[in-house]
């Protein structure tokens, strides 16, 4: 029996220690939230306008202001760390997928990882820019982009699953499952980008879901020599 995709599950591991200590470090409370958010940094990442800024980091000068910056700065530089074991992982089972099946339409789902990674990275820059910029609140140019980067990041990812779903729904009932999850994904990423809030928790908890699936996949997968 052979494991195409250990090492790819070996890097998947990284991923959710990486992601379990990001949560130690990236706040869990926050003066307030913006309607429909539960997770400060979610709430971040797709704030829209100055006043859900206000609302999450907190007046002007309070301890809890300069709490908050300090945590999600330290954990905005961590994910560039965790930015770049995630897409690894996603581009390299992708490419595994394609010597798998011979089909190099796959290769769709590691170009997208790609464009997630510089999207990530884009928004980290915006999301410091703002967090350095909140005495001044001048942080319109900021938030413009900041919707743009967040989306790239968030909405390739939503299109990786369903891209890699054909190849889900070939194996058997646990391998359909994630191909399932895959597809429903995005569902939740297009009522994410019209209702902020609840809509962007759930799609990011299904983006989580997704990733601790094909983990599992990786890990326990055997292929027939």
């Amino acid at each position: 029996m052979t494991r195409p995709f250990f090492i790819s599950g070996l890097i998947g591991l990284l991923v959710v220690l990486m992601s379990t200590a990001m949560l130690f470090v990236f706040p869990t409370k926050a003066p307030g939230l913006p309607e429909g958010f539960a997770t400060p940094i979610i709430a971040f990442e797709f704030a829209k306008s100055p006043a859900d800024i206000i609302t999450l980091f907190g007046p002007k000068d309070s301890p809890e202001r300069d709490a908050m910056v300090r945590s999600m700065d330290l954990g905005n530089k961590l994910d560039y760390v965790y930015m770049v074991l995630y897409t690894a992982f996603l581009a390299l089972f992708s490419v595994q997928v394609v010597r798998r099946t011979g089909l190099r339409i796959f290769y769709l789902a590691a170009g997208l990882a790609g464009v997630a990674l510089v999207g990530d990275a884009l928004e980290n820059l915006r999301l410091f820019a703002i967090t350095s910029s909140l005495d001044t609140m001048d942080i319109e140019a900021d938030l413009a982009a900041l919707h743009v980067f967040t989306w790239a990041k968030w909405g390739s990812l939503a299109l990786i699953f369903p891209a890699l779903s054909p190849y889900f729904f070939k194996g058997g009932r646990f391998s359909m499952t994630i191909g399932i999850v895959g597809i429903f994904c995005p569902v939740l990423g297009i009522a994410g980008y019209f209702h902020p809030g609840a809509f962007c928790e759930m799609f990011s908890v299904s983006v989580a879901v997704m990733f601790l699936l094909m983990i599992a996949y990786c890990l326990i997968y055997k292929e027939p020599v």
